[in-house]
């Protein structure tokens, strides 16, 4: 996966997770509208239809402020984009500042800045010296390389010189990564010295993740290695976050994140265990973004409080239809509770599929 690849999944749980969070009546039109312009920017992207994308992210980003969500940077960045692959250098300039003057902690300041063409050309030949490393031994590049990381550099310079360090030495390249994470650098590098941390081969990354994780306070920084897990693609260690956390966003975030990686066994196995109602429905939603249909159906016929069995009901709803509607109509043909049936009902009407429809119709025969 690209960075920006990877990127757009996270916003694109970010967007989605409210919407599973919640019935058809009871949806904030601004949350249902929020994910809709997203998928339809990103769509217009994939087409290079960049003054529609334009369009689609100006009104996300509206959306979000209006509606005081999260992800406000991420719009504005990728309205930035497509405005640069336009040719209106003059507009992405001016949205990559912006983004950078009102959210300078963000994830994505370094892509603004990376698209402003904000770099020296100091730094232009500082990488151009870095690189060059790449055909040197690691015993006469390493301690260049060390030296770069301690010293006084940009963002940019210190992040290609961690990533010559992992090439040429992964060793090095750990205790360079734990120094970043112990000392006093940067947010914005110690999220990159955790990406690379999680992308390398090293069987001893995940336990390195998961005690950085339980000394960290920073809530931010440790959202940042959940994401790891999913970039480096390792369901263990999001599991084993997920399960140990007993903050209720970042261990909803974490099931989420499971959910995206196609984990669904993986959060059926931790549903029974979690206690709180948050991350219950987030479990839950993981599941339908995981399309599991068969632990969606045990929750809605199985022994779980009336709500979360509703709420089950409610995330069938969001799969797709030919996957969904079916599973919700033999659900609806069973024996069940009168709450769930009604909720059955209401989510096989509002489908508009026809054959929900006629399941319907034969019930009233």
């Amino acid at each position: 996966m690209t960075r920006h690849l990877i990127r757009s999944l996270l916003l694109f749980l970010l967007c989605t997770a409210p919407v599973l969070a919640l019935s058809g009546d009871d949806l904030p039109t601004a949350t249902r509208q929020a994910s809709t312009l997203y998928r339809f920017g990103h769509a217009a992207l994939d087409r290079q239809d960049w003054l529609a994308a334009v369009q689609q992210f100006r009104s996300l980003e509206g959306e979000l402020a209006r509606s005081g969500g999260s992800g406000r940077d991420a719009a504005l960045y990728w309205q930035a984009y497509a405005l640069d692959r336009s040719g209106d250098r003059a507009g992405a300039i001016g949205l990559s500042q912006k983004l950078l003057s009102e959210f300078p902690d963000s994830p994505w300041a370094d892509d603004a800045a990376e698209l402003m063409g904000a770099d020296s050309l100091a730094d232009e030949s500082r990488i151009m010296a870095l690189d060059s490393l790449m055909i040197s031994s690691p015993d006469k590049a390493v301690p260049i390389l060390s030296r770069v990381l301690a010293g006084d550099h940009s963002e940019r310079i210190k992040k290609r010189a961690l990533f010559i360090m992992v090439q040429l030495d992964p060793a090095a390249a750990a205790t360079a990564i734990e120094n970043i994470l112990k000392g006093e650098a940067s947010t914005a590098l110690k999220r990159e010295a955790i990406q690379t941390l999680a992308l390398a081969g090293d069987a001893s990354a995940v336990g390195r993740l998961a005690a950085y994780y339980q000394r960290e306070s920073d809530d931010g920084l440790k959202r940042a290695v959940i994401d790891a897990g999913l970039v480096g693609g390792r369901p263990d260690l999001v599991l084993q976050l997920a399960r140990h956390e007993t903050d209720p966003e970042l261990q909803s975030h974490a099931i989420r994140v499971l959910g995206a990686m196609g984990q669904s066994a993986k959060v059926a196995e931790l549903l029974p265990s979690l206690t709180d109602r948050d991350a219950q429905r987030s479990a839950i939603d993981a599941l339908a973004i995981a399309g599991d249909i068969a632990s969606l159906k045990a929750v809605v016929s199985g022994a779980q409080a009336l709500p979360l069995r509703l709420h089950a009901v409610r995330a069938l709803s969001m799969v797709p239809p030919a996957r969904g509607v079916p599973a919700m109509i033999e659900l609806y043909r069973a024996s069940q509770p009168a709450e769930i049936r009604r909720a059955l009902l209401h989510a096989l009407s509002a489908s508009g599929d026809s054959a929900a429809l006629e399941a319907i119709g034969q019930t009233l025969e």
